[in-house]
């Protein structure tokens, strides 16, 4: 089992109000977000509570609704492209060069992870923007609408989102 199919086994997924940092163990691609400071916390395969800042619990949170969707999410490059998609409320674009927290290597990387998703049908990609599948393709938001977007959806069409704070 590769270390981030962990993430399939946490539940209980909370958020909390705590100054102690994230207890998970991150690697070059699956970061920490800036500050480190635990948001949320989960119970582990072993009944333990673990702290999750933002970012890693974007990742449990996108890879349980990779598995619910049937699609199987094989390594860390995946988790990051759809974490970064996950935590954008209006779609994410790919930043520009100059002005990205990450290495062109790594944004390459990213770009081609998120492409394939699209073409697997797990995201769509709507004006330059990758998008999950349950947002709206008039204004980009997921949940919510905006009121003068014009578009009706049932909830059975959306897949479940929790709304964390971003």
């Amino acid at each position: 089992m590769a270390h981030f199919e962990r993430f399939g086994a946490y539940t209980g997924l909370a958020t909390v109000e705590t100054t102690r940092p994230c207890t998970l163990k991150t690697t070059a691609i699956l970061t920490h977000c800036g500050e480190k400071r635990a948001t949320h916390q989960a119970i582990n395969e072993n009944g333990n509570r673990v702290l999750l800042c933002r970012y890693c619990a974007s990742y449990v949170e996108a890879f349980q609704c990779a598995t619910r969707m049937h699609y199987p999410l094989r390594g860390e490059a995946q988790i990051a492209a759809l974490g970064y998609v996950w935590r954008s409320r209006e779609g994410f674009m790919m930043p520009v060069v100059k002005e990205a927290p990450r290495s062109v290597r790594v944004l390459g990387m990213i770009q081609q992870t998120l492409e394939a998703m699209v073409q697997g049908q797990l995201l769509q990609k709507i004006a330059g923007r990758y998008l999950l599948r349950d947002a709206c393709p008039a204004c980009f938001r997921r949940g919510a609408h905006g009121k003068n977007c014009g578009l009706e959806f049932e909830s059975e069409q959306f897949a479940e989102r929790r709304h964390a704070a971003l």
